[in-house]
């Protein structure tokens, strides 16, 4: 299936499509709670699983972005991280690189 948008990050600010990636609500913090940072008094959390075992992004016609734990990077993202994810790329050769990045 494809979806589109400049990124992993556009898929959850869209409504339409945030289900993919297991969909979003909006929680209160309670004091008690480790997430709790004295200052934002809600989170936004996955109520879900992602739709997909991995996540591509097409950085370029020859390079891409892959997920291949999209709970993980989705959570990640929410938590303010950024998430690990491998940076794939055909050179001019043909050959195939890849290298794990934090996106």
């Amino acid at each position: 299936a494809t979806c589109h948008g400049r990124g992993l990050r556009d898929l959850r600010s869209n409504m339409e499509l945030s289900s993919l990636l297991g969909g979003f609500n909006t929680v209160i913090l309670g004091a008690s709670e480790r997430r709790y940072d004295g200052r934002r008094k809600t989170a936004v959390e996955r109520v879900a699983m992602p739709l997909f075992d991995s996540i591509v992004e097409v950085a370029a016609r020859d390079s891409w972005i892959v997920h291949r734990n999209p709970a993980q990077a989705v959570d990640d993202i929410l938590a303010g991280r950024r998430p690990r994810a491998e940076h794939r790329w055909r050179d001019t050769d043909g050959g195939l690189w890849v290298e794990m990045v934090v996106a």
